[in-house]
């Protein structure tokens, strides 16, 4: 196809198409490099030790112990009435617990208060200041010289895979939406491949149509309202992967194919 109008259009279309499937596979790469910590426990965890939950490559562990207690202090998850202000419902989404390991003590953060369960799995978190204050701080004074000391770090054990699984189910179709995309813009180095040079059919041979429609367009007598050129027989409108065109009389469908049909 020469360099008319609609070949531009087209190069314009898919180099629209590049740029924008190339930044949403870039956004993707970049947010799993960014969460490459989260994502590697999410795979290959979870792991059997325990330690700072700030350097630790290895946060999502299991932990085992020989004593649990049910500290009675609970996460509360309310829904309030936003005319009114009143509570409507409320519901306990987590117990804390302290979990004994031999002198060891760590808090946990579960979904049950289980005195049977002595062994648990999650991501081990820096423990909360109302946490130290409610459940830490109290167990330490009953304990007095015990020998018995908490942990640095609270095990969440209420669902730490659950924000990998959604993005997962957010980040896979994304990123293979743009590499399909990226795949369709390599086979467009013909602009006559590209589907809205195939749609210009419909009027007769995609090449003959294309080089009237440029013909017109270049004539100097087309018109444009806002992004619309508007010439005799045809109206040309650019859309970001493509362009929409119609012919404004009926007359223009018979005289393109005719006009077609002798070349």
């Amino acid at each position: 196809m020469a360099d008319n109008s609609i070949a531009r259009q087209v190069r314009r279309a898919t180099r629209n198409l590049v740029i924008t499937n190339l930044a949403l596979v870039l956004a993707v790469g970049v947010a799993a490099w960014l969460s490459r910590r989260y994502l590697d426990n999410f795979f290959r965890g979870p792991f059997p030790k325990a330690g700072d939950p700030t350097g630790l490559a290895h946060y999502y562990v299991t932990l085992a112990g020989t004593k649990v207690a049910n500290t009675g202090v609970t996460q509360i998850q309310q829904e309030v009435d936003s005319a009114s202000g009143k509570v409507t419902s409320q519901s306990t989404v987590a117990h804390y617990l302290v979990l004994l390991d031999g002198n060891r003590m760590v808090v946990v953060k579960a979904q049950g208060a289980d005195a049977n369960q002595l062994r648990y799995t999650g991501a081990l978190v820096p423990m909360p200041t109302d946490i130290v204050t409610r459940v830490v701080t109290p167990v330490e004074a009953a304990e007095g010289n015990s020998g018995l000391r908490f942990a640095g770090a609270m095990l969440d054990a209420t669902g730490f895979r659950e924000p990998g699984w959604i993005g997962l189910a957010l980040g896979l179709p994304l990123l293979g939406l743009g590499l399909w995309n990226l795949r369709r813009a390599a086979g467009r180095q013909d602009p006559e491949t590209h589907p809205s040079v195939r749609a210009l059919a419909r009027y007769g041979a995609p090449r003959s149509v294309a080089d009237e429609i440029d013909s017109e367009m270049a004539s100097g007598t087309a018109e444009r309202v806002g992004g619309t050129a508007i010439s005799a027989h045809w109206m040309l409108h650019p859309t970001l992967f493509g362009f929409r065109r119609a012919a404004r009389r009926p007359r223009a469908l018979t005289a393109a194919r005719s006009w077609s049909s002798r070349c």
